[in-house]
């Protein structure tokens, strides 16, 4: 999701670095490894749009820097101790961008799950007694799926809030 949000910034003429650890591991560069890490903090001090993981921003070449506006994608599908890596450096602004309401974090451990790293900052936030600063919007609209398929989830989920916005399609047999 990161290289492809980079990637869509680049073609809208929005200059944008995207920020991966591995790019200090690159072989076959003349560079040495401390020029890549000089290039790389110039690269994050230049932009004004940084893209990277929540893993990644938690990285020691970005302590020091000021990220006062943060925009996490699929962050209901990001255990809360992820989600506040990026948080760290400076935020201010805080965008977070999921759905509570149907894939939560992947949390193979029992242990994990019982100390309740199940659950994203999202999810905790939209609970109605977390007394959130803005309440979760609903994107009413629908456009990737075929109808019959997006009538479950829309009825199990979102009690038929959901519109279908999809180009009329034959039924599936």
């Amino acid at each position: 999701a990161a290289d492809n949000l980079h990637q869509n910034l680049q073609k809208w003429g929005v200059k944008s670095y995207r920020f991966s650890p591995t790019e200090m591991h690159q072989t076959g560069e003349r560079a040495t490894a401390y020029q890549r890490m000089l290039a790389i903090q110039d690269a994050i001090g230049s932009f004004q749009i940084v893209v990277t993981t929540c893993a990644s921003a938690g990285h020691e070449l970005l302590r020091g820097y000021n990220f006062p506006r943060v925009l996490i994608d699929e962050s209901t599908q990001s255990i809360e101790p992820s989600t506040l890596l990026p948080i760290i450096n400076g935020c201010s602004h805080l965008v977070l961008i999921g759905d509570h309401r149907q894939l939560p974090p992947t949390v193979i451990s029992d242990d994990a799950r019982r100390l309740g790293l199940d659950r994203s900052l999202f999810a905790r936030l939209a609970e109605p007694k977390a007394n959130a600063v803005v309440e979760p919007l609903l994107l009413n609209e629908q456009r990737r799926m075929h109808p019959s398929i997006a009538e479950f989830p829309n009825r199990h989920f979102y009690n038929g809030l959901v519109q279908d916005q999809v180009s009329s399609r034959p039924p599936i047999p």
